[in-house]
């Protein structure tokens, strides 16, 4: 477990490349945090996202052949209802694309509209319905039942990334 744990975003880190990735490697990046939030494009640019699936994508190829493991952040409940086909449906196909191994992680992560976000305000303003917790919950299994790698040998860990024990 020794090693650089750190995160990372798909828009900053453009202009690295698999030799630069090799190079901090060697000095000890075992693994990389990335916010993938959600594999919809349309989905990301409502969300203030300045990267595309496709810069993220790049990435974790990136990251993967210079031998960096990955951890991938996915929004659950992000776009209510309206982008919720879109979000599962890209989401799944994006990561089942992605060359992921046992050394990775795969994080669902409930979206969290804290005291100063303004997600909220900004859905409610574009007309959308926010998912019921129920709703959450299910968008959470959908996505799970989407990724062709669940429990299997060899595949990346799945599990919850609540961000409620790390607002202080």
């Amino acid at each position: 477990m020794q090693g650089i744990y750190s995160f990372v975003d798909a828009f900053s880190t453009r202009r690295k490349t698999v030799e630069d990735w090799r190079a901090l490697a060697a000095r000890g990046l075992r693994r990389a945090y990335i916010g993938l939030e959600t594999g919809d494009p349309t989905l990301l640019r409502f969300l203030g996202k300045p990267n595309t699936p496709a810069e993220a994508q790049t990435l974790i190829a990136h990251l993967k052949e210079a031998g960096v493991a990955v951890g991938i952040i996915v929004l659950v409940g992000a776009g209510g209802q309206t982008y919720q086909e879109a979000h599962i449906t890209a989401t799944t196909r994006l990561i089942n694309a992605l060359p992921l191994d046992a050394h990775d992680l795969i994080y669902f992560s409930e979206l969290m509209d804290y005291p100063t976000a303004t997600y909220e305000a900004q859905a409610t303003t574009a007309g959308l319905r926010l998912l019921a917790a129920s709703e959450i919950e299910e968008q959470s299994r959908r996505l799970r039942a989407g990724l062709r790698f669940w429990r299997q040998p060899g595949a990346p860990k799945v599990s919850l990334y609540d961000i409620r024990e790390f607002i202080y």
